[in-house]
């Protein structure tokens, strides 16, 4: 945990295992409060009770602290807020019923001495039919509520009485709108569980969690639906994605439009960010507008993009946070780092680093390279090295072998009809975009001067089609895809070669591994890439040409 040095106490912490992404944060932040806690070896460590100002524990001082984070209300103001909603009356006097506990639940008909053959609850058949069990604390229910919790973003411990869960759901948002929605599913949430109890008695009706939730959604949409005039969203986006994210774009374009003065027209508009292509699609059906289709990741690395999003640097920044976290960096690994930053920072047109900037017509056709060179060794690469036993970190020749078959392959199919796809996508956009202006230009030059009006309407029209496809079909786009598929398959090459350059076997990533990540960047099996290097060497000794693509994805 640590020890006491010559500069005073040094924390020294050690992970049982490596931290995920996710626990990162956690870590860091845990870090930062241990280092400024300062520590004195002459005293003995001790508890101090925080709420006592004499920081001595007391059980009446605890009480009294329990007591002081406890939730106060009167009974008038809920049933004041319930009224003031406006859905049918019959669900309003069900809720009014339930937070006066005056509903017919086998408690309460018990307590009014009426004979029932039992009061456990039907749906769990374990508890007796409270109001608070049935509606809100069994757990055949409780997905109900965390659903809602999920959809909301709301992770809290939810009262077990309903005059409190109510008010609690009455204070979750800070808009007036949003809490009377929540107050209105409140009531479809008990009013649809209410009805499955009815039916699973006297109907004899299975039990159902996913009807339920199904109930509980259409309630709601149903009611507001019918009883506001501006709610105008299909159920299908209702019930399909959760309302609070879809709404977030109207209100920041609805904010613009009050801040400017400019008007949106929705219904000309596209609708894209980088983000989830699932919340673009239901904020585009949300907002009434077409959807943006533009391939912002391709085979894991953004393309297009403005280098300045976060999208493009947020992998790299977990994986140099992950290194600092989880050991000491030497001063190599400070300078690899660097040299990551660097060359994702050049593989864009415009680096941010003061890099040289991309030829938008390069000469040739030329794969993204996102990643620092490799230090390879000077050895043969070719010598296979002398594995004499199979306990070498996954490693044996007939491994080696078959990765170096599976480099040839894709080196030979993959990387050449890549190359030859982007040097066509090359030329076809040099030649929209010479064409494009010099038709246009002829069409202008040729309204000025007198001339056949044939020829000017044709270059005129011929500008506009080449206009066209170079913009609608994204031609320069297909051209950086091709470069990064380019990139991905030498990537891929110079990531196997470092492995298999490398003498000292436990340096290296195990082979096991290292074959399992292969195959599945491949879109293959394990056995699969293993009858690919085994067809290719078989191809190659009968010196045919094998034409079989290492990938199957692209």
């Amino acid at each position: 945990m640590g020890i006491f040095g010559e500069t005073g106490w040094e924390w020294k912490f050690s992970w049982r295992r490596n931290l995920f992404d996710n626990e990162l944060g956690g870590a860091l932040a845990f870090i930062d409060q241990t280092a400024a806690i300062s520590t004195n070896a002459a005293l003995m460590d001790s508890w101090v009770w925080g709420a006592e100002p004499t920081g001595i524990f007391s059980t009446n001082s605890a009480y009294n602290c329990i007591r002081s984070y406890q939730l106060f209300y009167q009974p008038n103001s809920g049933l004041r807020q319930l009224w003031e909603i406006k859905i049918p009356l019959t669900a309003l006097s069900f809720a009014w019923r339930l937070l006066w506990d005056r509903i017919p639940s086998k408690e309460n008909l018990i307590r009014r001495q009426i004979l029932l053959q039992n009061d456990l609850f039907p749906f769990c058949q374990s508890q007796v039919e409270s109001a608070s069990h049935l509606f809100l604390t069994c757990h055949k229910v409780m997905p109900l509520w965390w659903e809602f919790n999920s959809w909301v973003k709301e992770d809290r411990v939810l009262h077990s009485k309903p005059m409190d869960n109510f008010l609690q759901h009455c204070s979750l948002a800070g808009s007036r709108n949003s809490n009377r929605r929540r107050k209105i599913w409140w009531i479809a949430a008990i009013r649809s569980i209410w009805n499955l109890r009815n039916d699973m008695i006297f109907n004899n009706q299975p039990f159902d969690i996913s009807k339920l939730v199904d109930k509980a959604i259409f309630l709601p949409w149903s009611w507001l639906r019918g009883w506001e005039k501006d709610f105008t969203v299909p159920f299908h986006q209702w019930g399909c994605y959760p309302l609070y994210l879809t709404v977030v774009p109207l209100v920041i374009l609805r904010s613009f439009e009050l801040v400017s003065g400019l008007r949106i027209n929705f219904a000309k508009s596209k609708f894209g960010v980088v983000s989830q292509s699932e919340w673009c699609l239901h904020a585009a059906n949300y907002l009434n507008c077409a959807l943006l289709q533009f391939p912002f990741c391709y085979l894991g690395i953004p393309i297009a993009v403005n280098p300045k999003r976060r999208v493009v640097w947020d992998p790299l920044q977990t994986q140099i946070q992950t290194e600092i976290a989880i050991g000491n960096p030497s001063e190599g690994d400070v300078r690899d780092a660097i040299e990551k930053v660097l060359a994702l920072d050049k593989a864009y047109p415009l680096p941010l680093l003061g890099g040289a900037m991309l030829e938008k017509f390069p000469a040739k056709f030329e794969a993204a390279r996102w990643w620092p060179k490799s230090r390879l060794s000077s050895n043969d690469k070719d010598k296979i090295m002398d594995i004499k036993n199979n306990n070498n970190n996954g490693w044996n020749v007939e491994l080696e072998e078959e990765m170096r078959e599976v480099i040839k392959v894709f080196k030979r199919k993959d990387m050449e009809d890549y190359e030859r796809l982007g040097n066509i996508a090359l030329k076809i956009n040099k030649g929209f975009v010479v064409s494009a202006p010099l038709l246009t230009g002829i069409a202008a030059l040729g309204s000025v001067f007198s001339g056949d009006g044939l020829v000017l309407a044709l270059a005129g029209a011929l500008a506009t089609v080449v206009n066209a496809f170079e913009h609608g079909g994204q031609v320069g786009m297909v051209f950086e895809m091709y470069r990064t598929c380019g990139g991905f398959f030498q990537l891929l090459e110079e990531t196997i070669e470092a492995a298999i350059e490398e003498k000292d076997l436990d340096k290296r990533e195990n082979g096991e591994l290292i074959e399992m990540k292969m195959a599945l960047q491949l879109g293959r099996s394990v056995s699969q890439l293993r009858e690919l290097a085994t067809k290719s060497a078989s191809c190659r000794i009968e010196g045919r040409e094998i034409h079989e693509f290492a990938s199957k994805l692209f």
